[in-house]
Protein backbone atom coordinates (compact mmCIF):
# COMPACT_ATOMS: atom_id res chain seq x y z
CA UNK A 1 0.00 0.00 0.00
CA UNK A 2 1.15 3.55 -0.65
CA UNK A 3 1.37 5.90 2.29
CA UNK A 4 -1.82 7.77 3.02
CA UNK A 5 -1.58 11.56 2.72
CA UNK A 6 -2.14 11.95 6.48
CA UNK A 7 -0.95 8.60 7.86
CA UNK A 8 -1.77 8.16 11.53
CA UNK A 9 0.95 6.12 13.22
CA UNK A 10 0.44 4.64 16.66
CA UNK A 11 3.36 3.85 18.97
CA UNK A 12 3.49 1.22 21.70
CA UNK A 13 6.71 1.16 23.75
CA UNK A 14 7.91 -1.44 26.24
CA UNK A 15 8.27 0.51 29.46
CA UNK A 16 11.22 -1.44 30.82
CA UNK A 17 13.33 -0.59 27.75
CA UNK A 18 14.74 2.96 28.05
CA UNK A 19 15.93 2.89 24.42
CA UNK A 20 12.32 2.53 23.26
CA UNK A 21 11.69 6.23 23.97
CA UNK A 22 14.65 7.52 21.94
CA UNK A 23 13.95 5.20 19.01
CA UNK A 24 10.27 6.21 19.10
CA UNK A 25 11.26 9.90 19.00
CA UNK A 26 13.44 9.29 15.92
CA UNK A 27 10.67 7.35 14.18
CA UNK A 28 8.07 9.96 15.11
CA UNK A 29 10.24 12.67 13.52
CA UNK A 30 10.27 10.62 10.30
CA UNK A 31 6.48 10.28 10.37
CA UNK A 32 6.04 14.03 10.89
CA UNK A 33 8.43 14.83 8.00
CA UNK A 34 6.21 12.65 5.81
CA UNK A 35 3.12 14.59 6.90
CA UNK A 36 1.79 11.95 9.28
CA UNK A 37 0.59 12.24 12.86
CA UNK A 38 1.51 10.37 16.05
CA UNK A 39 -0.90 8.58 18.39
CA UNK A 40 -0.16 6.98 21.77
CA UNK A 41 -2.07 5.33 24.59
CA UNK A 42 -3.45 7.40 27.42
CA UNK A 43 -1.51 5.44 30.06
CA UNK A 44 1.88 5.88 28.37
CA UNK A 45 4.34 7.03 31.05
CA UNK A 46 6.45 9.25 28.78
CA UNK A 47 4.51 10.16 25.64
CA UNK A 48 6.16 11.37 22.45
CA UNK A 49 6.00 15.15 22.04
CA UNK A 50 2.88 16.32 20.16
CA UNK A 51 1.34 12.84 20.19
CA UNK A 52 -2.44 12.57 20.20
CA UNK A 53 -3.39 10.58 23.30
CA UNK A 54 -6.22 8.01 23.12
CA UNK A 55 -7.59 5.30 25.41
CA UNK A 56 -6.74 1.67 24.52
CA UNK A 57 -10.32 1.03 23.37
CA UNK A 58 -9.99 3.73 20.68
CA UNK A 59 -6.49 2.94 19.43
CA UNK A 60 -7.52 0.71 16.52
CA UNK A 61 -9.94 3.29 15.11
CA UNK A 62 -7.40 6.12 15.56
CA UNK A 63 -4.44 4.80 13.55
CA UNK A 64 -3.44 3.34 10.19
CA UNK A 65 -0.42 1.37 11.47
CA UNK A 66 0.94 0.48 14.93
CA UNK A 67 4.70 0.60 15.60
CA UNK A 68 5.66 -1.67 18.50
CA UNK A 69 9.02 -1.16 20.23
CA UNK A 70 9.70 -4.15 22.46
CA UNK A 71 9.63 -7.92 22.29
CA UNK A 72 7.09 -10.46 21.16
CA UNK A 73 5.02 -9.95 24.34
CA UNK A 74 4.64 -6.25 23.59
CA UNK A 75 3.81 -7.15 19.98
CA UNK A 76 1.06 -9.53 21.13
CA UNK A 77 -0.38 -6.85 23.41
CA UNK A 78 -0.37 -4.33 20.56
CA UNK A 79 -2.01 -6.82 18.22
CA UNK A 80 -4.78 -7.43 20.78
CA UNK A 81 -5.52 -3.69 20.82
CA UNK A 82 -5.78 -3.16 17.04
CA UNK A 83 -6.42 -6.48 15.27
CA UNK A 84 -10.22 -6.17 15.26
CA UNK A 85 -9.82 -2.88 13.36
CA UNK A 86 -7.54 -4.53 10.77
CA UNK A 87 -4.59 -2.30 11.63
CA UNK A 88 -1.17 -3.69 10.60
CA UNK A 89 1.43 -4.01 13.35
CA UNK A 90 5.08 -3.19 12.68
CA UNK A 91 7.59 -4.55 15.21
CA UNK A 92 11.02 -3.25 16.23
CA UNK A 93 12.76 -5.89 18.34
CA UNK A 94 14.06 -4.66 21.69
CA UNK A 95 13.64 -8.09 23.28
CA UNK A 96 15.51 -11.37 22.92
CA UNK A 97 14.05 -13.68 20.27
CA UNK A 98 11.97 -11.33 18.14
CA UNK A 99 9.97 -13.93 16.21
CA UNK A 100 7.21 -11.39 15.50
CA UNK A 101 9.17 -8.17 16.04
CA UNK A 102 11.36 -8.84 13.05
CA UNK A 103 13.30 -5.57 12.65
CA UNK A 104 16.40 -4.82 14.74
CA UNK A 105 16.77 -1.38 16.32
CA UNK A 106 19.44 -0.45 13.74
CA UNK A 107 16.96 -1.19 10.92
CA UNK A 108 14.09 0.77 12.46
CA UNK A 109 14.27 4.01 10.43
CA UNK A 110 14.84 2.33 7.06
CA UNK A 111 12.17 -0.30 7.72
CA UNK A 112 9.61 2.33 8.77
CA UNK A 113 10.40 4.38 5.65
CA UNK A 114 9.69 1.26 3.58
CA UNK A 115 6.47 0.61 5.50
CA UNK A 116 5.21 4.17 5.08
CA UNK A 117 6.03 4.06 1.36
CA UNK A 118 4.08 0.82 0.95
CA UNK A 119 7.18 -1.24 0.09
CA UNK A 120 6.62 -3.86 2.81
CA UNK A 121 4.18 -6.71 2.44
CA UNK A 122 1.58 -7.38 5.12
CA UNK A 123 1.59 -10.90 6.53
CA UNK A 124 -1.83 -11.96 7.76
CA UNK A 125 -1.90 -14.28 10.75
CA UNK A 126 -4.63 -16.59 11.90
CA UNK A 127 -6.47 -15.74 15.13
CA UNK A 128 -8.71 -17.88 17.30
CA UNK A 129 -12.23 -16.81 18.20
CA UNK A 130 -12.93 -18.13 21.69
CA UNK A 131 -16.48 -18.30 23.03
CA UNK A 132 -16.97 -18.88 26.75
CA UNK A 133 -20.46 -19.72 28.00
CA UNK A 134 -20.77 -19.64 31.76
CA UNK A 135 -23.85 -19.22 33.96
CA UNK A 136 -25.93 -17.95 31.03
CA UNK A 137 -23.33 -15.33 30.04
CA UNK A 138 -21.49 -15.58 26.70
CA UNK A 139 -18.11 -13.88 26.26
CA UNK A 140 -16.22 -13.78 22.95
CA UNK A 141 -12.50 -13.04 22.78
CA UNK A 142 -9.86 -13.32 20.05
CA UNK A 143 -6.33 -14.68 20.41
CA UNK A 144 -3.27 -14.46 18.18
CA UNK A 145 -1.30 -17.04 20.18
CA UNK A 146 -3.48 -19.49 22.04
CA UNK A 147 -6.50 -20.25 24.19
CA UNK A 148 -6.02 -22.19 27.42
CA UNK A 149 -8.79 -24.26 28.99
CA UNK A 150 -8.09 -25.07 32.62
CA UNK A 151 -9.63 -24.85 36.03
CA UNK A 152 -8.93 -22.49 38.85
CA UNK A 153 -7.50 -23.78 42.09
CA UNK A 154 -6.43 -27.38 42.60
CA UNK A 155 -5.62 -29.28 39.40
CA UNK A 156 -7.62 -32.45 38.84
CA UNK A 157 -8.35 -34.61 35.84
CA UNK A 158 -10.97 -33.24 33.44
CA UNK A 159 -12.75 -34.79 30.45
CA UNK A 160 -12.28 -32.25 27.64
CA UNK A 161 -14.11 -33.01 24.39
CA UNK A 162 -12.52 -31.35 21.35
CA UNK A 163 -14.56 -30.75 18.20
CA UNK A 164 -13.75 -29.13 14.87
CA UNK A 165 -16.70 -27.74 12.88
CA UNK A 166 -19.05 -30.01 14.84
CA UNK A 167 -17.04 -33.21 14.28
CA UNK A 168 -15.59 -34.80 17.41
CA UNK A 169 -11.79 -35.05 17.33
CA UNK A 170 -11.30 -36.81 20.64
CA UNK A 171 -11.83 -36.49 24.39
CA UNK A 172 -8.74 -35.60 26.41
CA UNK A 173 -8.27 -36.66 30.02
CA UNK A 174 -6.06 -33.87 31.30
CA UNK A 175 -5.91 -30.95 33.75
CA UNK A 176 -6.06 -28.50 30.84
CA UNK A 177 -5.86 -28.01 27.11
CA UNK A 178 -4.00 -25.47 24.97
CA UNK A 179 -5.39 -24.67 21.52
CA UNK A 180 -2.71 -22.83 19.60
CA UNK A 181 -2.46 -20.94 16.33
CA UNK A 182 0.60 -21.45 14.11
CA UNK A 183 2.00 -18.25 15.67
CA UNK A 184 1.55 -19.55 19.20
CA UNK A 185 2.85 -23.03 18.47
CA UNK A 186 6.34 -21.58 17.95
CA UNK A 187 6.51 -20.35 21.54
CA UNK A 188 5.59 -23.80 22.86
CA UNK A 189 8.07 -25.54 20.57
CA UNK A 190 10.87 -23.20 21.69
CA UNK A 191 9.95 -23.59 25.37
CA UNK A 192 10.26 -27.39 24.96
CA UNK A 193 13.69 -27.02 23.33
CA UNK A 194 12.39 -27.50 19.79
CA UNK A 195 12.74 -25.45 16.59
CA UNK A 196 10.90 -22.40 15.29
CA UNK A 197 7.89 -23.75 13.40
CA UNK A 198 6.98 -22.11 10.09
Amino acid sequence: RAMLPRMRVGFLKKRSKPEAQSIASDLAALVRRRGGSIVELADEADPIADARIVPATELGASIDVLVVLGGDGTFLFGASLVADAGVPVFGINLGNLGFMTQYARGEAVTALEDALAGRLSIIERMRLRVTLRENGVTTVRHALNEAVVSQLGQARLLDLKAELDGAVITTYKADGLIVSTPTGSTAYSLAAGGPILA
